[in-house]
């Protein structure tokens, strides 16, 4: 019962991924940050996220801002950079902001559209059917 409402969209526990977002990415990280973005964010409703909170989403700790990782940590920005043009590119709403951390981002969740529900018949339509026990 729980993953029919799941795939039903009637439980808040569960993560939706548009397929189109997903295949229309050009970077890894961009699909990455695309499925953790999901995972915290509503469809129509804006979080804002922590340069470190992204770089921990991707490389799964952030560096220690020292001068000998400088190159590194440029990197890394580049990288998320690119990422959150990808899902900018995907529809969502990216905006450069200040944050708690300092700098990040305010993304803003597309409302799906009803295109991308999905519809499935009644339960009971998909159980097989049993054959009868009479003789």
């Amino acid at each position: 019962i729980c993953e029919t409402a799941a795939l039903l969209g009637r439980s808040n526990n569960y993560t939706v991924l548009v397929p189109a977002e997903v295949f229309g990415m050009r970077t890894d990280a961009g699909q990455l940050l695309l499925s953790r973005l999901c995972a915290s964010i509503d469809p129509g409703r804006i979080a804002r996220f922590g340069d470190l909170t992204l770089e921990a989403y991707l490389y799964g700790r952030p560096l220690e801002r020292t001068p000998d990782n400088r190159a590194a940590l440029k990197e890394r920005q580049r990288v998320i950079r690119r990422g959150m043009s990808d899902i900018e590119r995907q529809g969502w709403g990216v905006q450069r902001v200040r944050t708690s951390e300092g700098m990040g981002y305010a993304v803003q969740r597309p409302v799906l559209p009803a295109t991308e529900r999905l519809v499935m018949p009644p339960v009971d339509a998909l159980r097989p059917s049993r054959p009868s026990k009479r003789q």
